[in-house]
Formats: C-alpha cells, sequence, structure tokens
C-alpha cells in the first residue's frame, strides 16, 4: 500500500507538462520500407535486406566500399531503393514521469528509440476517477 500512496503523493506533485490528466505513455519508432519512392518523403537503399543507405552520399560510400557501380548493384538484384514510413509505437502507459523514465532506462535494450510521450486524460472518465482516488489515498488523515 506504501507504493499506491507513493504515485498519489507523485500525481500532486509531479510536473503535469501542461497536460490535463496526464497519461505518461512510452513509444517506440517503427520503420516501414516498400513504399513506393514516388510517394514516399524518406528514400533509403537496401541491400540483401538490410538498409545501407538513408542518403546519397551514404549510398555512394556504400557503392565504394564494395566497389560497384549504382547500375551493376541495382543489376545484381540486391540493391533496392524503396521509400520509408515512420510511426511511433505505443509501448506501455504510466501515472508518473518517473516510472515511464524508469521503464525506458530498464528497457532501453529491447526498445527502438524510446520516448516519452505524455497524452491526456481529460475526456476518459475511468482515467480521471483513479488519478483522482490514488491522490485522496495518499493523503495522511
Amino acid at each position: 500500500m506504501d507504493k499506491i500512496k507513493e504515485i498519489g503523493r507523485k500525481l500532486s506533485t509531479q510536473d503535469n507538462l501542461a497536460t490535463a490528466h496526464p497519461m505518461y505513455t512510452v513509444q517506440q519508432r517503427r520503420d516501414v520500407y516498400g513504399m513506393d519512392p514516388e510517394w514516399s518523403d524518406e528514400i533509403v537503399w537496401i541491400w540483401d535486406h538490410d538498409v545501407v543507405a538513408e542518403s546519397e552520399e551514404d549510398l555512394d560510400k556504400f557503392l565504394k566500399e564494395k566497389s560497384l557501380t549504382l547500375e551493376d548493384a541495382e543489376d545484381s538484384g540486391f540493391l533496392v531503393r524503396t521509400g520509408k514510413f515512420s510511426y511511433w509505437e505505443f509501448v506501455q502507459a504510466f501515472f508518473t514521469l518517473d516510472a515511464a523514465e524508469a521503464f525506458v532506462l530498464a528497457q532501453a535494450h529491447n526498445l527502438r528509440e524510446p520516448r516519452v510521450y505524455v497524452e491526456s486524460g481529460h475526456r476518459n472518465p475511468e482515467w480521471k476517477l483513479l488519478r483522482r482516488f490514488l491522490k485522496e489515498y495518499s493523503e495522511d488523515k
């Protein structure tokens, strides 16, 4: 029960980051490849299933290391120019910023470019009720 009281105390004292009824979420970056390059903002080059270049400079360096011309690399069937789309995937939600940051530190090796992001539970009556309960429970009477 001490841990529940501690959560309630943190809810009353932490920085809400200018957000009503904050819900601290951990997210990780996800990349999707295989988009039509003509319709993509980001272009990458993939060599045998691995991204080897995300810019023209990277591609030139890679081709030089392989002693290949762009034409030879494309003709080999191993080099593919493709579009990339990135988005932030939800991983976990927390009541406190401290808990979210601790999760990132403990799980960083399992996450790709993790970040802590704050969402609002303003229109979520269950979230608001739980936050109010935790705050009231932690008050010494």
